[in-house]
């Protein structure tokens, strides 16, 4: 009776804290394979499915009471072996913070910081995130906002009300909106890092609240991977982590989804889920550049990005300063990650990753060294370069030239060419220069596929092909040309790169 006894409360003390009543509301369990929640005694108290695994992973909801009454029934369903697991449904919060005090309220983008300090203008030369669908599990999105309206799916959805209308009700969802896609130059409201994404609204807050649970953000994450979503911006956090979340997380970086979550405002280690493996993980930085006082830190962000004084989208129409938080931060690297997914679809989530802390501006503060967002570095990394040894040259110089090549996910055929006072001539394989107003233009390589980032010499010493004699040409404008093709495609990889020289008669 003793040795029953001991093991009782040995099995106790492992199950994990529960809180105050507002943390969890109830238990998520899951029934093993060959059972189904019907046949077990607590069916009484499901009242939903989640997930996608199978029809066994139930919600166990539990009336308002003391903790205790939900340790009791936690150890209930954890001692009974048809029952795979059983964990809180914790509850989770939007990851902002209160504005100071007599924050300005400005709608004009000009105001909007951040929009130098991530090279935001470099990156739109290249990329704005054309089509590229970026799914929002918050708190909806203000349907009718003349600066959004443009770029919202309308196969949304509001699994924290249950109707398929995800209007936001409190603000957060279209604060996170508008620094992804508000729609820019159209003299009105603010201005998105990415605004010509396709915005796939879910909300999972009840009502006219910021509260949400481990049970309905599953559904979301499962919703927005039957939508096709390529990027899931998580601009919340979890009060723990929870196996039926993980498992969603899962399925969706299984799906290829880049998830893109904020860090967490309590200036401590990072919170779930942005500290779950595969997740880009983001923490902000304030105008000074540096890492935000009370933003969370830790091996788990994955970049930096601006959090404070920032300027969007607000309910109701209109723009206007917001709230500070790393929930603000997270939605410019997920329209960051949408732009690169623009120029190259088949970029891997690791590649993703790879050149988001590749690309960016160190930033050291006493709890280690991270990477601040560079979007317009990221997005100019995807694309092959031709650079000059200078841009002015005498008739009688010479010219070398220098290439950079991108790291790519799928194989491609590159092309250089030069655009003269006497008309375009595309470079062959052998070296020689063919007219392309004749010809065509034809690739100097095929079927290319760069593993890893490649720079070198293409015409001068150590390069396949030797110095370039400008003697005889005539003066004037040349522009050397670089492209990438897709092979499955058939389309250019974000831009044409142009590299001007002048040649000037002496």
């Amino acid at each position: 009776m003793l040795a029953l006894r001991a093991l009782v409360l040995a099995a106790a003390c492992m199950l994990p804290a529960i809180a105050p009543a507002q943390v969890a509301r109830g238990i998520i369990f899951k029934v093993r394979p060959g059972y189904g929640p019907h046949t077990h005694q607590a069916s009484r108290w499901i009242s939903r499915r989640v997930g996608v695994e199978d029809d066994s992973v139930a919600v166990d909801v539990a009336r308002p009471g003391p903790a205790a009454r939900l340790h009791r029934r936690l150890a209930q369903l954890k001692g009974d072996p048809r029952i795979e697991y059983a964990e809180p449904n914790f509850l989770g919060k939007f990851e902002d913070v209160p504005a100071p005090a007599g924050a300005p309220n400005d709608p004009e983008a000009a105001n909007a910081w951040w929009i130098d300090a991530v090279a935001a203008r470099q990156a739109w030369a290249v990329s704005r995130g054309r089509d590229v669908t970026v799914a929002l599990l918050d708190t909806g999105v203000d349907l009718s906002h003349p600066d959004l309206a443009p770029n919202i799916r309308s196969d949304g959805f509001n699994f924290g009300d249950g109707n398929p209308t995800p209007q936001d009700q409190v603000g957060h969802g279209t604060n996170v909106a508008g620094l992804v896609a508000a729609v820019c130059n159209n003299g009105a409201g603010a201005c998105g890092i990415a605004d010509q994404v396709r915005l796939l609204p879910v909300k999972i807050s009840q009502g006219a609240t910021l509260t949400f649970d481990s049970a309905t953000l599953v559904e979301a994450i499962d919703y927005a991977i039957i939508r096709g979503a390529q990027v899931i911006n998580l601009s919340l956090t979890l009060s723990d982590q929870t196996q039926t979340v993980a498992s969603a997380l899962e399925r969706a970086l299984a799906a290829g989804i880049a998830v893109v979550a904020a860090a967490g405002n309590g200036g401590g280690t990072v919170s779930f889920p942005a500290n779950y493996p595969g997740i880009i993980g983001v923490s902000s930085v304030n105008q000074s550049g540096q890492l935000v006082s009370t933003a969370n830190r830790g091996p788990q962000v994955a970049v930096l990005a601006p959090g404070t004084h920032m300027v969007s989208t607000r309910l109701g129409g209109g723009a206007g300063t917001i709230q500070d938080g790393t929930s603000f931060a997270s939605p410019l690297v997920a329209g960051t990650v949408a732009q690169l997914l623009a120029v190259d679809p088949s970029l891997s989530r690791d590649q993703i990753r790879s050149n988001l802390m590749g690309s960016g501006t160190s930033v050291t503060d006493a709890s280690g060294t991270y990477v601040a967002l560079n979007s317009g570095k990221s997005v100019v990394s995807l694309l092959p370069d031709l650079i000059a040894s200078g841009q002015s040259f005498a008739s009688s110089g010479a010219l070398t030239v220098a290439y950079s090549l991108p790291a790519l996910g799928s194989a491609v055929d590159l092309y250089v060419a030069v655009d003269t006072p006497f008309g375009p001539f595309c470079l062959l394989p052998s070296g020689i220069w063919s007219d392309a107003s004749q010809a065509g233009y034809q690739p100097v390589a095929t079927s290319y596929l760069g593993l890893a980032t490649a720079q070198g010499t293409l015409f001068g010493q150590g390069g396949p092909f030797p110095t370039l004699s400008l003697a005889g040409l005539p003066s004037g404008r040349y522009v050397w040309l670089i492209a990438a093709v897709s092979r499955s495609s058939g389309k250019v990889v974000g831009t044409i790169v142009e590299s001007p020289i002048s040649i000037v008669a002496q």
